[in-house]
């Protein structure tokens, strides 16, 4: 027969109240970890749906007009804030944008070739109207889209 060891009650007790410390540590900060990035993420989509509405809002009359120095200041405007990395938008078949290049200066961007590390991109859809009411005379809206990429 082997010599059984005998284990102390207090080195028992010592083990086991590290051990469970140990995991419930680590599980709170697992639960703390995700709880936070779920919470960054979704304010994260939210500034990127209110950069988007900004944007459609603010080129509705321009895109309508195909007035495309005032889209390209638009844009540009719209483009300043560092955590934008792109912004596009969608007119009458062209497409105009800013993104940033890899000096994180605002280039001429077309709006395709997202690059892999993007994040989120958001896109709105909208079209304006001249005038109050439409006439049998009046043109049927021009839905563009506008994109912003963080």
């Amino acid at each position: 027969m082997t010599a059984r060891r005998r284990v102390s009650l207090a080195k028992f007790v010592a083990v086991t109240l590290v051990t469970v410390t140990t995991l419930l540590l680590v599980t709170l900060g697992i639960a703390g970890y995700r709880s936070e990035a779920k919470r960054q993420r979704k304010e994260l989509d939210d500034l990127v749906k209110v950069q988007a509405s900004g944007l459609a809002v603010a080129l509705a009359v321009p895109v309508w007009n195909i007035d495309r120095p005032v889209i390209a200041q638009v844009l540009q405007a719209m483009a300043q804030p560092h955590s934008i990395y792109g912004i596009s938008v969608t007119a009458a078949g062209e497409t105009y944008g800013r993104a940033r290049d890899a000096d994180w200066k605002l280039v001429p961007w077309d709006g395709r070739n997202v690059p892999a590390g993007m994040i989120l991109t958001n896109g709105r859809s909208f079209s304006a109207r001249t005038g109050s009411a439409p006439s049998a005379s009046t043109s049927p809206p021009r839905a563009s889209t506008a994109t912003c990429a963080i």
